[in-house]
């Protein structure tokens, strides 16, 4: 349960070439592209789509859990032990 909301993976400059990654094609506006590029710069901008896409992922498997636990509460407040279990899982990624 929460090993699938907290999971993530790192990619380390050791195993750029590794076999493991897959490359795809994505479509930016000129502006976002840009902006990417002027925080981290080209050689770190597939890096850094990467941590973007895992936190998203991430953020979409904790909005999954919640809402379990809602549907599971019917009409009954989510328990505040649930609401902070999902702060202090966003707070910890990586």
């Amino acid at each position: 349960m929460i090993e699938n909301v907290l999971k993530t993976s790192k990619r380390s400059a050791s195993n750029a070439d590794d076999t493991r990654f897959v490359r795809r094609t994505i479509t930016l506006p000129p502006e976002v592209a840009g902006e990417i590029s002027a925080l981290v710069g080209d050689r770190q901008f597939s890096g850094f789509v990467q941590h973007a896409l895992q936190n998203e992922l991430q953020r979409e498997r904790l909005a999954t859990w919640l809402d379990e636990r809602v549907a599971a509460r019917k009409s009954e407040p989510l328990a505040e032990s649930a609401k902070t279990f999902a702060r202090n899982a966003w707070r910890k990624r990586k």
